[in-house]
């Protein structure tokens, strides 16, 4: 199967000729073998076609699909965000001793300031 051949099962011969082309045009041609691999990266975006304008667009010699697929961004909730920041404050800082009018009492500075700010 050649290079074109290999393109065209997951491209239109437009775009197909387009990477060619381009691949021609920066003194990269396509071997079977790379023509194969790219086809395999273009198909896992979803559409081919235009990840292959992608790849004019920027120039690119080389390509992977994660490369213009967005990330998702993780979710995270209030509770594990305010985990986290004890968390890395005892790894931190460890447990402070505070003088309050309570007497003397170990406590993370933020979540005494946090108790003391809902009285």
């Amino acid at each position: 199967m050649t290079p074109r051949q290999m393109l065209e099962t997951v491209l239109d011969q437009e775009h197909a000729q387009g990477i060619l082309d381009h691949r021609k045009a920066i003194r990269k041609p396509l071997t079977e073998r790379a023509a194969m691999l790219l086809a395999k990266e273009l198909q896992k975006t979803g559409d081919p076609n235009a990840a292959a304008d992608e790849i004019l667009l920027r120039g690119w010699r080389g390509f992977k699909a994660d490369w213009v697929q967005p990330k998702q961004p993780q979710r995270t909730s209030v509770g594990s965000v305010f985990g986290n920041l004890a968390a890395q404050m005892e790894s931190d800082n460890g447990v402070r001793r505070i003088q309050g009018d309570e007497g003397i009492r170990e406590a993370f500075p933020l979540l005494s300031f946090a108790a003391e700010q809902s009285k």
